[in-house]
């Protein structure tokens, strides 16, 4: 692994990697929400893809969101679409009121939220008190 923040980050976020009580996050949709974009399996690897590390090469630092400063809110939801879809493996979840997703923020995930769409969910972290 080189050096730099990316890689202290990675450090300390590896130490409770295989702890299934950390990186625990629900999100119960109150309204229908398809903000949500996953790689699915994407959990459980320590280490990205060939793929993951061509789309984000540089392995020094965090991953760079996407630039959205100045742009209209049609322009800001395409790119953020176009960021999230970019992630190789990615899917988008599609949730009605009362639906659940539980999942581990140890995999690959980012929202994509359309501000003309109203979004009511709730959302959390699952842990245990040895966890706080």
């Amino acid at each position: 692994m080189k050096d730099g923040p990316r890689a202290k980050m990675l450090e300390a976020w590896s130490s409770g990697f295989d702890d299934n009580r950390f990186f625990c996050q629900i999100n119960l949709a109150l309204l229908p929400d398809s903000s949500l974009w996953v790689v699915p399996g994407s959990s459980t690897r320590r280490e990205d893809t060939a793929a993951e590390t061509r789309r984000f090469p540089d392995q020094t630092r965090p991953i760079p969101a996407p630039e959205l400063e100045g742009l209209s809110n049609e322009e800001r939801l395409a790119t953020c679409r176009a960021y999230a879809q970019s992630m190789p493996g990615a899917v988008q979840l599609h949730l009605e009121p009362g639906d659940c997703c539980f999942y581990r923020n140890t995999l690959w995930h980012c929202g994509c939220y359309d501000p003309a769409q109203p979004r009511a969910t709730l959302h959390d972290i699952v842990d245990t008190p040895e966890c706080t």
